[in-house]
């Protein structure tokens, strides 16, 4: 009677590891797929924090308790109307504001409209222990229109 062989250790290892690259690339997929999912997720959070950000000031200015002189700046001299940090699935983030004018037309009777850009900016904080954990990515803008108008006998700051 023929005495049979034991699997020896290096067969089982090979088998494993033949399993394992089988099995690899059935798991990537849906870890894919869900770190795509928590990326929409982010930026959907950032959109709406930005819309938010975007109807603050919108009321202050039809509330004009921004100045008009604020509004009158072009691009490149923005004006910072607000700057705060906010948090989103455990990372902290600056959110900042900024208005310019890109356009001033006179109305009747001394009135003038500005259309008026909103640039809502989210940036991470500049720490040395932010940049260890993760690659800096550039910041998210979003920008956003509205026109203000200011007529000649109203009372703007």
């Amino acid at each position: 009677m023929k005495r049979k062989k034991p699997f020896v250790l290096l067969e089982l290892m090979i088998a494993l590891i033949l399993f394992a690259l089988c099995i690899v690339p059935l798991i990537e997929i849906p870890l894919r797929a869900l770190k795509n999912e928590y990326l929409m997720v982010t930026r959907l959070n950032l959109h709406r924090l930005s819309d938010l950000a975007f109807a603050e000031i919108k009321t202050q200015l039809y509330a004009q308790e921004i100045p008009w002189k604020d509004l009158g700046h072009e691009k490149k001299d923005k004006v910072l109307l607000s700057e705060q940090k906010v948090k989103i699935d455990k990372t902290e983030l600056n959110q900042r504001c900024y208005a310019w004018s890109s356009s001033t037309k006179p109305g009747k009777k001394d009135a003038q409209a500005r259309l008026v850009t909103i640039e809502v900016e989210f940036s991470h904080p500049s720490s040395p222990l932010f940049l260890v954990k993760r690659k800096l990515k550039k910041s998210k803008v979003f920008q956003y229109e509205v026109c203000v108008n200011r007529s000649a006998n109203s009372t703007v700051k």
